[in-house]
């Protein structure tokens, strides 16, 4: 695995609930999204407490390769995580053959600030964005 193309996404990040975009549901009061090499992947540890103020917490390795991976989730059957450059890193997950859900991270020039953008389907069936913001805690 190339980590140079991953080097600006790895370490801590903070969430800016008053920087988020949310078109759907309510931005949380706070999060915080970490990012570590793992075997041959990329580690994702986010946890967050929601506008109720209820704690939430996921973890998972994806492979950086592009390819869809088998995945045991209720979000979905498949997942994908692809190094688009040095600046963006996108994921994607697939129940069939309909992706259901859509990540672009983007980290600014200076590296302090990552943006992501999730583009998923609601349960009627529609398409919405919501847009978080967050500023780097470590480097």
């Amino acid at each position: 695995m190339d980590d140079v193309s991953l080097r600006w996404f790895l370490g801590t990040w903070i969430l800016d609930p008053a920087s988020c975009d949310y078109q759907v549901g309510v931005p949380p009061q706070s999060g915080r999204y970490r990012l570590s090499l793992h075997n041959d992947g990329v580690w994702f540890a986010i946890d967050w407490v929601d506008a109720d103020g209820q704690s939430h917490q996921i973890g998972f390795s994806m492979k950086p390769d592009g390819e869809r991976h088998p995945v045991a989730s209720e979000a979905g059957q498949e997942m994908s995580l692809t190094v688009v450059d040095d600046w963006t890193l996108d994921s994607a997950i697939w129940r069939g053959a309909t992706r259901i859900h859509y990540a672009r991270r983007v980290v600014n020039a200076d590296t302090q600030r990552m943006q992501v953008t999730q583009i998923f389907l609601t349960a009627e069936g529609e398409e919405a964005t919501n847009i978080a913001a967050y500023q780097r805690q470590d480097t």
